[in-house]
């Protein structure tokens, strides 16, 4: 819980971005499944409202990655200072020594 407000709280302007750019998805994806007027969509505007609805995902997905981009380091820190690695290879070390 703490984590996501700080995920929000740092990260703001992406998550305003982040909205914005669901919203674009949504409305892409409304023009493609339920298009307006009895007219279906032709073969040439599916295709590019479904490329606009790929472009679109993929800039959700690059936004989310550069969201959470930002928290790794507190999460390394905590691995960085366990020294579990030093222990085994004293164990080994003293047990070849006998």
């Amino acid at each position: 819980m703490v984590n996501s407000h700080y995920f929000i709280a740092k990260d703001y302007l992406r998550a305003f971005d982040l909205k914005n750019l669901f919203h674009k998805y949504v409305v892409i994806y409304s023009q493609l499944y339920y298009p307006d007027g009895n007219e279906p969509l032709s073969n040439k505007d599916r295709h590019e409202l479904t490329v606009k609805l790929e472009e679109a995902m993929n800039e959700i997905s690059l936004q989310v990655l550069k969201m959470k981009d930002t928290n790794p380091a507190s999460v390394g820190s905590k691995k960085t200072t366990l020294p579990v690695v030093n222990g085994v290879k004293q164990t080994r070390e003293y047990r070849t020594a006998n």
